[in-house]
């Protein structure tokens, strides 16, 4: 994306806010996939659902058409090969018009209004912003594997 993409894409708080688009980057997602675009389907303020598929060979994309099929908001891409996760998110970026954009792993279960809340956040800062939410498991509790720390490259020396 160009910096004057990203300006055009840049939100006018005071205006309509506008909606929002769910950009999923996949890869042998089909476990996870189904539960995750039912979700975003339910999801307050999803205006466009872009599923991006790394080379999929476990029917993660017949999943994604199905879905496709019963909700116009749903559009997807098959790579033919995995140009990785960044690639991914960029393409879905390139793929929506809607101004405010939330990448979604594919095993991301969001609750109806998660993703309009923090939209309404970000209006209620006035600025443009960048957020992130506090991942929990099914039983509440905080996802460990989300928490990681900033590498620490002397310890890492130290423990060679």
């Amino acid at each position: 994306m160009t910096k004057s993409d990203r300006r055009s894409r840049s939100v006018n708080c005071s205006a309509d806010p506008g909606g929002i688009a769910a950009i999923v980057v996949s890869h042998q997602s089909a476990s996870t996939l189904e539960d995750c675009l039912l979700r975003l389907r339910a999801a307050r303020g999803v205006a466009e659902i872009r599923v991006i598929d790394n080379a999929s060979i476990d029917g993660t994309l017949d999943l994604i058409q199905r879905h496709a099929a019963m909700d116009s908001r749903v559009r997807f891409v098959g790579n033919p090969d995995n140009p990785g996760f960044s690639v991914g998110c960029n393409q879905g970026a390139r793929e929506t018009t809607a101004p405010w954009l939330a990448f979604v792993n594919p095993d991301l279960m969001v609750e109806t209004d998660t993703l309009w809340r923090l939209r309404e956040h970000a209006l209620a800062a006035g600025v443009e912003c960048l957020l992130g939410v506090d991942l929990v498991g099914e039983d509440g509790r905080p996802d460990e594997a989300a928490r990681r720390n900033d590498p620490d490259f002397a310890a890492m020396l130290r423990s060679a």
